[in-house]
């Protein structure tokens, strides 16, 4: 049934009075501020948004008048006047082109609807991606000056941050519906806060190592020299000693040498160079770690002939005080062999191969001796 024109005048009133209440709303809430803010820093999609209000803006008024002027005309009974308001050319567009006024609300109603639901999405989206970014600037920031103290704040892992923000915020500005990189920022955020937690460890720990090390090459220094003095003394106690080492040189390396290599190290984590004097640590640990050996190998073996005599020594004691104990000596034969391996072990220098044959053939006799009074 086709409505009355006072009926349609009505609709329209209605209509007129959503699409008002619609419009304001879009353009005063919280979402069309941000939206505002994102066009006048260069956002494409927000320019946009902020176009189309302005354009829905345009058109009510002429809605507005025209459903104005067909109440005026229905109050005036201006039949004429009625008809052409509820024509299809009842408005003239700023472009010249006419159109009905209905057709012209349900062209703003529409519009309005859309952009209600763009601008949501979109200051969604920007709102997530510069809390994003903002808590990422404010990581980077204590990152940052955590890497200054450490002298990393032109490491690759710390300038990739300041490049990876820089290009999510052109990211958010272009259109923050679409970012798609702020994960990869994430991750970067990640890896530089992970090598600065690294380097600061490195300088906490550092110079317990150089003390350890400093520790470590006084032992070596200490064994070197003992492995040249045992070895001066077991040649001057022992004749012809067999397997003995010539003395460990710590200077043989030259440059290399362990003790001026790590005065360098030192000097290195003096001056700030954390990392560098980590990983020449690390090289000089090994350098040493093998030093110690040797010279803990040479002054065992150098020690070793002297060693062996004093057994030697104790031994004959030991089978002395057994033989003794048996009570049978009648023909003095082990008063004989214990003195002449006695004298073997206490003639410097001490033939020790010769001596322990005669230890052997004492401790041999000893223990025939005991079994037989047994």
């Amino acid at each position: 049934m086709t409505p009355t024109p006072a009926e349609e005048a009505r609709r329209l009133n209605a209509v007129l009075s959503d699409v008002a209440g619609a419009l304001y709303a879009v353009d005063s809430g919280a979402d069309m501020v941000f939206i505002r803010g994102l066009a006048d820093a260069g956002n494409r999609p927000a320019a946009d948004l902020v176009g189309s209000l302005g354009l829905a803006w345009e058109r009510y008024p002429l809605a507005k008048d025209a459903v104005d002027r067909l109440d005026t005309a229905l109050a005036a009974r201006d039949h004429a006047a009625v008809n052409a308001l509820l024509g299809p050319a009842a408005v003239t567009l700023p472009d010249g082109a006419a159109i009905a006024v209905a057709s012209l609300l349900d062209d703003v109603q529409l519009r309005v609807e859309h952009l209600g639901t763009d601008v949501t999405r979109i200051a969604g989206a920007a709102r997530v991606a510069v809390t994003r970014l903002d808590a990422a600037r404010i990581a980077y920031h204590d990152i940052l000056v955590r890497a200054g103290a450490v002298g990393a704040d032109d490491d690759v892992e710390v300038t990739s941050v300041r490049t990876a923000i820089e290009r999510a915020t052109a990211a958010v500005v272009a259109d923050p519906a679409t970012v798609t990189d702020l994960d990869d920022l994430d991750r970067l955020l990640g890896a530089a806060r992970d090598r600065v937690e690294l380097l600061e460890r490195s300088h906490r720990e550092l110079p317990g190592h150089v003390a350890v090390a400093i520790a470590q090459l006084d032992e070596i220094e200490s064994l070197a020299l003992r492995g040249a003095q045992v070895l001066a003394r077991t040649r001057e106690k022992i004749d012809a000693p067999a397997g003995v080492l010539p003395p460990v040189d710590l200077s043989a390396d030259g440059d290399r040498a362990l003790r001026p290599w790590l005065d360098r190290i030192r000097a290195q984590a003096a001056s700030g160079s954390t990392e560098a004097a980590v990983a020449t640590l690390a090289a000089w640990q090994k350098a040493a770690d093998a030093k110690l050996a040797d010279a803990r190998r040479v002054a065992d073996a150098n020690a070793a002939p002297l060693v062996r005599r004093n057994e030697l020594r104790g031994l004959i004691d030991a089978y002395r005080a057994k033989a003794a104990g048996s009570g049978r000596d009648e023909d003095g034969r082990l008063d004989r062999l214990y003195a002449a391996a006695k004298q073997a072990l206490y003639t410097a220098p001490c033939a020790l191969d010769a001596a322990e044959v005669m230890v052997r053939d004492y401790v041999g006799a000893v223990n025939a001796v005991v079994a037989g009074a047994r």
